[in-house]
């Protein structure tokens, strides 16, 4: 199953993104993974097909993250880096704050 996220501009357009796992975990695991074969039998499989399915039924805008890892949305020209910030996103979703 390929990795999709939601990311919410700052205007409220939506936009669902394809990130391989190479991308997202091989910094963690190094070579201990093949990432870019898990990915490629992913893309095989059809899983990044699905998430531009999705992205459509949902009515947003599909990003692939494989052509780049900046976004620029087309309605209001605010910029991001959709892997810092879905980093930043796990990372908070791992250590959530003391109460």
């Amino acid at each position: 199953m390929a990795i999709a996220f939601l990311y919410t501009c700052t205007c409220g357009r939506r936009f669902k993104a394809y990130v391989p796992k190479q991308k997202l975990f091989r910094t963690s695991t190094g070579t201990t993974v093949d990432w870019a074969r898990i990915d490629q039998r992913e893309e095989d499989d059809g899983s990044v097909e699905e998430v531009k399915r999705q992205a459509e039924s949902t009515q947003c805008s599909f990003v692939d993250v494989r052509g780049g890892e900046r976004l620029k949305c087309p309605s209001c020209s605010h910029e991001v880096n959709l892997m810092t910030h879905f980093r930043s996103v796990m990372m908070n979703l791992s250590h959530p704050p003391a109460r």
